[in-house]
């Protein structure tokens, strides 16, 4: 084997990105910082209902919490909404909030974050 060749093969690797290329690796931190950014770049920003849609929904909570029937809200997150079945147990005006009894669990969800109630 001559040196020309030797050579040629290490000068490919140092052009354009090749010494980045040829050294490629990634402390888990960094990859695990990376993944929280990327998943941050789809977070979503809350959506704000009208007056009129935001009675609408506090009128079905208070008559689902009196008749005790069972309710599906479209919740905001993040990232994505989410479906939560369940009965209404609890409204408590001061901290703007419902606790709506679900399978298992009794979960306390804002009411700004309620974006639909379907039966």
């Amino acid at each position: 084997m001559n040196s020309s060749s030797t050579g040629s093969k290490t000068g490919k690797k140092l052009q354009g990105n090749g010494l980045y290329e040829s050294s490629r690796m990634m402390l888990p931190e960094h990859k695990e910082a990376y993944l929280r950014h990327q998943r941050e770049l789809n977070r979503r920003a809350h959506p704000s209902l009208e007056d009129e849609e935001r009675q609408r929904i506090g009128s079905l909570l208070a008559q689902a919490k009196t008749t005790g029937r069972v309710l599906t809200l479209t919740v905001y997150g993040p990232f994505e909404d989410e479906e939560i079945t369940g009965i209404v147990r609890r409204i408590d005006p001061l901290k703007q909030e419902i606790h709506l009894e679900v399978p298992g669990n009794v979960r306390r969800l804002a009411f700004d974050d309620i974006l639909r109630i379907g039966d």
